[in-house]
């Protein structure tokens, strides 16, 4: 049972302006479907877009969130990681053997800005196509310093 952490009061109407700007990351990959997931299909979450990403089986979802995440989520287990390269920059990409509370295999980025924060869920992709499709990302605002 994840529980939803309420937002300062002046977050909501701050999250909204912000969701008047430019996204702080992209995915550029051409022929794939769409889909924008409305807030109300989604979690509920003020803060969150959604994105999905498909062709045939392969499908990458984008949760974006201002901030961080309301929820802590559902439990996981990671299985394994590697270094993937993502406009530039050297990023862990997990991949797991329990995801959303059930035994499920798919690879994980997250990339953390300073005032924002993406899930990239990878299904059903090859190595290759994972890392093609990280070649296509592109980070617009600026990202959470790494400690050493």
């Amino acid at each position: 049972m994840s529980v939803l952490m309420p937002p300062l009061p002046h977050k909501p109407a701050d999250w909204a302006q912000r969701d008047q700007g430019p996204e702080p990351l992209s995915v550029d990959i051409s022929g794939w479907r769409v889909k924008e997931v409305p807030r109300r299909d989604s979690s509920g979450q003020a803060n969150l877009r959604t994105t999905i990403l498909e062709q045939g089986d392969t499908r990458v979802s984008v949760f974006r969130y201002w901030d961080r995440p309301l929820t802590p989520g559902h439990p996981m287990a990671e299985a394994s990681r590697r270094t993937v390269q993502v406009d530039g920059h050297e990023m862990p990409l997990l991949t797991t053997s329990m995801y959303e509370g059930r035994e499920w295999q798919v690879e994980l980025l997250f990339v953390r800005g300073v005032d924002w924060m993406a899930r990239i869920v990878f299904e059903c992709c090859s190595s290759a196509e994972v890392d093609a499709l990280c070649a296509g990302i592109t980070i617009h605002a600026p990202l959470q310093p790494t400690s050493a």
